[in-house]
């Protein structure tokens, strides 16, 4: 850690349109990046980020779904569930999505901030 080497620190947002009751879930996402370089620092308080001289960039796409990274997806998958239980599930079904999370969920009992 630290020396010349660069690294990276960043943020992401995703959205879909409003109201999230009546658009498709697990279609497009609007994705907001916000990113800067530098170097991670070791110091006797814990690590510390020395930013670049170059200030923070961001950037907006839209993604569809597929090409979203699998943590970003559970994630999503979490909100949409808790968001829209039955549609959720509807949507996940028909892109054939439904098996995998259901498994991913069954034994995560805090998923829903639901105990057992």
């Amino acid at each position: 850690m630290g020396g010349d080497e660069t690294h990276q620190r960043f943020q992401a947002q995703y959205r879909r349109p409003p109201p999230h009751t009546e658009t498709v879930p697990f279609g497009e996402y609007t994705v907001w990046t916000r990113y800067q370089y530098g170097t991670i620092e070791r110091t006797d308080d814990g690590l510390t980020f020395a930013a670049g001289e170059d200030g923070p960039d961001e950037s907006l796409r839209d993604r569809d779904w597929a090409s979203l990274f699998d943590p970003v997806r559970e994630r999503l998958a979490e909100l949409e569930l808790v968001r829209n239980p039955s549609f959720s599930r509807y949507r996940l079904e028909e892109l054939d999505e439904w098996a995998a999370y259901r498994t991913r969920f069954q034994y995560d009992p805090g998923a829903f901030a639901v105990g057992p």
